[in-house]
């Protein structure tokens, strides 16, 4: 699983990513919406390729709704 900081301040902010198989960003890198940040991976014992993703707030699993906005296209 890869960690990367969201935001930063007295709430820590992390994105987790399970079984990705390429990250194609790096820390400091800035993303633009829509812009592809990794690849679908393929690791442990999966059968398909598969991504779990998930916000974390000072430890604590949310929904990440709070933090993603929808995009058309």
């Amino acid at each position: 699983m890869r960690m990367r900081l969201m935001a930063a301040g007295s709430t820590l902010i992390l994105s987790a990513f399970g079984h990705l198989g390429r990250l194609g960003v790096k820390k400091g890198d800035r993303v633009s919406v829509g812009q592809q940040i990794g690849e679908v991976g393929k690791t442990g014992y999966m059968r398909q390729p598969q991504l779990h993703f998930q916000v974390r707030k000072d430890r604590n699993a949310i929904s990440p709704l709070s933090y993603l906005e929808p995009i058309n296209g």
